[in-house]
């Protein structure tokens, strides 16, 4: 069996969906002869914490160093303080590390302040190198700046490479830098990323293509690979009858995932009919910051229909998903037509409807491809409610599902396939650079 050393700032037991991709390669890549050893960060402060994700990976390696990134630091000088009451002012605004991000650090340290954990990096995965035999290095981010630890190990012990972009390192949502300079250093060290690495991944066409480009190599060093599902995530949950007509968003909410439009949506439903305001349930589950949502639900005098959850583990999430009717993906026009959330593959799966508030792009169309639910322009107020209102009057009815079988077309998602499509990459790769391919 090969071994893979596989570089994840973001891996559990951090939570949300920015992990699920990574964590579920690391579970399935022995099925297909790869062992990985995974290198990350210890505690940091981080808003989503779902131990119950370890479980999956208990038998693999995982080698966990220290940072001088500020998240590290800020845990360690408030790892007395209850994490609950730390998550709790996350959820409500901005905190004094996002802003010292923000407006300070990113004006010295590029590509992102994460770059202050790559001497930890850098030196723990030589010595993994040199100890467990690894025939090839994995990276992976969001944060950018772990790429540059693949080009510095690519240089420095010639091992192949292969780097995983989960998001588009110069898209818009990366375009809020001090000054051009930082943006021309940026685009500087992309291209070097891209231009060294045997094999570029990506969760998108348009990134691939965008890549591409910037790389002036040949479309045989690119793959894309979409994010997915996990099928055995959903075993043994079952979708129960419900008495109210429920609405989920499953996700972080944050400025540029925003749900203000689609409460005004709601209002409007209800003030349009408002006998119905007793018979539907508005659910928001994941963690929230850097908006002001109860004062959102409040100003649409909607405070007797939403519930607002907070972050749950991984498997109450989907529990949620099977017991709705409806599910809201939300995606702003800022967040560029390359986005595609994570979420949308278990909102796929679920076999629910799916009232998509997204931007002409990537994530409208898997959801017409897949003729799971509807696409509203993000601003378009009216038409959600509509839509709310034809969904609750199906619902009513009895007749409120999605008309193809649930599984069909699924199968290209499917954690356990992609990660068999990862291991042929990662040996075709390995084949290459030995001479035999």
């Amino acid at each position: 069996m090969k071994r893979v050393l596989v570089i994840a700032y973001y891996f559990p037991p951090m939570g949300m969906g920015g992990v699920q991709r990574t964590m579920k390669f690391a579970r399935y890549l022995p099925e297909f002869e790869w062992d990985p050893i995974i290198l990350t960060v210890k505690d940091v402060l981080y808003h989503a914490r779902d131990e119950s994700l370890l479980e999956e990976i208990r038998e693999r390696k995982v080698i966990r160093t220290e940072s001088l990134d500020p998240q590290r630091i800020c845990w360690k000088l408030m790892r007395g303080e209850k994490k609950s009451a730390v998550t709790r002012s996350r959820q409500k605004r901005p905190s004094i590390l996002e802003k010292i991000n923000r407006n300070l650090l990113t004006w010295f340290l590029i590509p992102d302040p994460k770059v202050l954990w790559l001497p930890h990096v850098i030196f723990r995965a030589k010595r993994l190198i040199r100890s467990m035999d690894v025939d090839l290095v994995f990276t992976t981010s969001p944060p950018q700046s772990v790429h540059l630890a693949g080009l510095r190990l690519r240089k420095r012990t010639g091992l192949p490479w292969v780097a995983d972009f989960r998001d588009n390192w110069l898209t818009k949502r990366y375009e809020d830098v001090p000054t051009s300079i930082h943006r021309r250093l940026n685009d500087r060290l992309v291209r070097r990323v891209v231009r060294e690495a045997d094999r570029i991944i990506t969760v998108s066409q348009p990134t691939t293509g965008d890549l591409i480009q910037r790389s002036g190599r040949n479309d045989e060093h690119f793959s894309t690979l979409l994010n997915g599902f996990d099928r055995t995530d959903f075993e043994g949950i079952e979708s129960r009858p419900r008495e109210r007509f429920t609405i989920t968003y499953s996700g972080a909410l944050d400025p540029v995932r925003n749900p203000e439009v689609f409460l005004k949506g709601v209002a409007r439903a209800v003030g349009t009919r408002e006998e119905i305001r007793g018979k539907i349930r508005i659910r928001f589950v994941g963690s929230v910051y850097g908006i002001d949502l109860e004062r959102m639900i409040h100003r649409n005098r909607l405070g007797d229909i939403v519930e607002v959850a907070g972050y749950v583990s991984h498997r109450k999430s989907i529990e949620t998903l099977m017991s709705s009717d409806l599910l809201v993906l939300l995606v702003s026009e800022a967040s560029g037509s390359d986005l595609i959330p994570g979420k949308i593959f278990e909102y796929l799966a679920s076999g629910k409807p799916i009232l998509a508030i997204v931007p002409r792009g990537e994530a409208a169309t898997l959801i017409l491809k897949h003729a799971r639910g509807v696409v509203v322009p993000p601003e378009d107020e009216e038409t959600i409610a509509r839509h709310i209102l034809r969904s609750f009057a199906l619902w009513e009815r009895g007749d409120l599902k999605v008309t193809v079988p649930r599984w069909d077309g699924m199968n290209e998602y499917e954690r356990r396939f992609q990660t068999g499509v990862l291991a042929k990459i990662f040996d075709r790769v390995v084949c290459e650079r030995s001479g035999k391919g």
